[in-house]
């Protein structure tokens, strides 16, 4: 049964784990109205204003930490690349993709070899678009 008010969201879905550079681990949340990224050691959680859904992440070599998010109350939002600061969460940059979420059909964000990291995202009408 629940408890309290329905609200149509649940205790959460984990998109993503990460290693930080520290350590620790860090969990990449969402609930449909909020998104976190919590420091699964310390217990640290830092909310991402505005952004109520999340996908793919990874530490970069440099230390930061990037996230595929986007508004799911929003009909109009695109999913935006957020590089996070890798000890306080946050957010340094986002960067617009352009693309919906209903377009996407799959999309990863890999620790890179040779370079920091790489975001691709496989869309309906589009094979492949690699940012």
């Amino acid at each position: 049964g629940q408890k309290g008010l329905y609200l149509g969201a649940g205790p959460g879905t984990v998109t993503a784990l990460v290693p930080a550079s520290n350590g620790h681990v860090l969990a990449f949340r969402a609930t449909g109205l909020a998104a976190a990224v919590t420091d699964l050691t310390s217990g640290t959680t830092r909310n991402l204003r505005g952004y109520t859904a999340l996908g793919a992440a990874a530490r970069g070599a440099n230390g930061e930490l990037t996230v595929l998010a986007w508004n799911s109350t929003d009909d109009t939002a695109t999913i935006k690349v957020l590089i996070l600061d890798g000890s306080t969460f946050e957010t340094r940059a986002a960067l617009d993709t352009g693309i919906g979420p209903d377009r996407v059909l799959d999309a990863r964000v890999l620790p890179g070899l040779g370079h920091d990291l790489v975001v691709g995202i496989s869309i309906v009408d589009t094979p492949n678009i690699t940012l």
